[in-house]
């Protein structure tokens, strides 16, 4: 869910049960060149690193051959500043067994970093597949006690 308000800031209550089962999300990609936004969350009040993630192992989200030209980006927003059409404050890939940060040295592996926090949604950027539009799914176990 994405919300807008171009007044007054307002909460959103979500109610719901903890998931203690596999989760699934689609993602869609486009045939040929363009990519395709897809924006999502975890479901819960967990926090998961992008390693702890899964979204490279379930084969959701394509490993970059090069540091240059990504393959699959992760976009994340800072949603204690206000704002619409907000620029993501960072932008991750996989690159080399490794999560790579845009502006980082190429390096450093971000795959500690707790990008998917309770409330918070991302953007998953998929690459066109070059032929005909597929859908890969994101699968994810939540750690539950």
């Amino acid at each position: 869910m994405i919300q807008r308000n171009h007044s007054s800031a307002t909460k959103v209550s979500i109610y719901g049960r903890v998931p203690r089962s596999i989760i699934s999300t689609v993602l869609y990609a486009n045939g040929g060149a363009l990519k395709q936004d897809n924006a999502v969350a975890l479901g819960f009040s967990g926090i998961v690193t992008l390693d702890g993630s899964n979204l490279v192992g379930s084969g959701a989200f394509r490993t970059s051959s090069s540091a240059i030209f990504h393959t699959d980006e992760l976009y994340v927003f800072d949603n204690t500043a206000a704002g619409i059409k907000k620029s993501a404050t960072a932008v991750y890939y996989h690159y080399n067994n490794g999560w790579r940060k845009v502006g980082a040295p190429v390096t450093s592996d971000f795959g500690t970093t707790a990008v998917f926090l309770p409330g918070t949604g991302v953007i998953v950027r998929k690459s066109g597949t070059g032929s005909t539009a597929a859908k890969a799914y994101w699968t994810y176990t939540p750690n539950v006690n």
